[in-house]
């Protein structure tokens, strides 16, 4: 959670490597006793490189050497027990491996601890993309790292096989494009950050299938960023004017926070980068009432647009077909998810329908094992219309194109308002 921090107080700055936090004042010392140590293993992996390099290594070790190695075999069983990590870096590693994995992020952190907040050094220049390299970068951009623990790529194929396996004449499925799912971590996200989980599986939609916007999300560095660094930019989002209402009632900034995020603020991160998106509230007649209008809704939204006298054709007997639209953001009070796709089908006479739905909190190790062996994989995604008990559901869709940054539409988009459909 964020720390409460007076008018007056100094000013808490988070530790790029351990994600501790100190006052500014101490981070700088902190930082250097990080890298001091660093330095301490790269000679002690010096000395051991010596000693295995030696055909008499047995015989020539003097009593420095005999120190370093008694070191390294303590650090080396101190690294097994307590691996370390970058803040925004998820990659979880032993000790010996620090070295190497410090290289990859030292241009990143010597600008992370950096209070300026623009930088053009020629330093950090390669580690930018092209669009940014000849101008000012702001430290977000370098601070974004893969969130690879939480990363499984190919669930939308696996689905599409699992319905085509069946091969059910009566049944139709329409699916999204691909899209990565990213899983909830047990011990740092899950109970807050869905709405963070559910915003990096539509953005990796759009990474996946559109080099328009590999250029323009999150800087054009052509990956999905942590959570972490989805906060920073929902607070660009904000700080650029984008949806004050939402601004105001989270208190103008989530960085650093457990704060729990929806539609609207989903809608701001996307459309600070010129993706046009909407927001369509679902609301029940009556409390008996069933969300019809949803379902056909999404059944719509996922059914390809043909010209006037043209048939979609069924290819091979597939069940499944796998669209080019993007997936659904899904918020109703107290959670979100995603929507990648609908099923219809036709049972005892009765026609039946389903959303499919992708939950970050669902372990992917359970998730993608049932649908590679294809067993009991349709209670991780197949959701009936009476399992919709709420009265009101709020969906964001992504609509076709970009908008210009500074047109009169980008501007007009940062007021933020939904469709209401009951």
């Amino acid at each position: 959670c964020a720390l409460p921090i007076s008018p007056r107080a100094e000013e808490v700055v988070r530790c790029p490597i351990c994600g501790n936090l100190f006052s500014a004042s101490e981070v700088d010392q902190h930082v250097n006793q990080h890298l001091d140590e660093d330095q301490e293993l790269e000679n002690l992996n010096a000395a051991l490189q010596r000693q295995e390099s030696s055909p008499t290594k047995a015989l020539c070790l003097d009593e420095d050497d005999e120190r370093i190695a008694s070191l390294l075999q303590e650090i080396e069983a101190e690294a097994a027990e307590k691996p370390i990590s970058l803040e925004g870096c998820t990659a979880v590693i032993t000790r010996q491996k620090w070295n190497t994995h410090l290289v990859e992020h030292d241009s990143m952190l010597a600008l992370a601890i950096s209070n300026e907040e623009k930088h053009t050094t020629t330093q950090t220049s390669s580690l930018l993309p092209p669009i940014f390299q000849q101008q000012p970068a702001p430290d977000i951009l370098t601070r974004q790292y893969k969130d690879t623990e939480a990363i499984h790529k190919g669930v939308i194929g696996l689905i599409r096989d699992c319905f085509n396996s069946k091969a059910d004449p009566e049944c139709t499925v329409r699916l999204s494009g691909e899209i990565d799912f990213f899983e909830s971590q047990r011990c740092e996200d899950l109970g807050w950050a869905c709405g963070y989980r559910n915003i990096q599986m539509i953005a990796s939609h759009l990474l996946l299938t559109s080099s328009e916007a590999c250029n323009r999300l999150f800087g054009g560095v052509g990956f999905v960023p942590s959570i972490y660094s989805i906060q920073e930019w929902l607070d660009a989002a904000w700080a650029e004017g984008f949806d004050p209402q939402g601004c105001m009632e989270l208190g103008g900034k989530v960085v650093g926070t457990q704060k729990w995020i929806g539609t609207t603020e989903c809608c701001s991160t996307l459309r600070q980068f010129g993706v046009r998106c909407s927001i369509v509230d679902f609301t029940k007649a009556s409390s008996s009432a069933d969300h019809v209008q949803l379902v056909n809704w999404v059944w719509n939204y996922f059914t390809p647009r043909v010209a006037s006298g043209q048939n979609v054709t069924r290819l091979r007997s597939e069940v499944a077909y796998m669209s080019n639209k993007a997936p659904l953001y899904f918020q109703h009070d107290g959670h979100s998810r995603t929507i990648i796709g609908v099923e219809k089908r036709r049972k005892k006479g009765k026609e039946e329908v389903f959303l499919l739905v992708l939950d970050p909190s669902c372990r992917a190790s359970e998730l993608f094992g049932s649908l590679r062996r294809q067993i009991h994989w349709e209670r991780f995604i197949k959701r009936g219309i009476h399992t919709f008990r709420k009265s009101e559901y709020q969906v964001l869709c992504v609509d076709e194109g970009f908008m210009r940054k500074g047109s009169a539409e980008y501007e007009q988009s940062k007021v933020i308002s939904a469709i209401k459909i009951s």
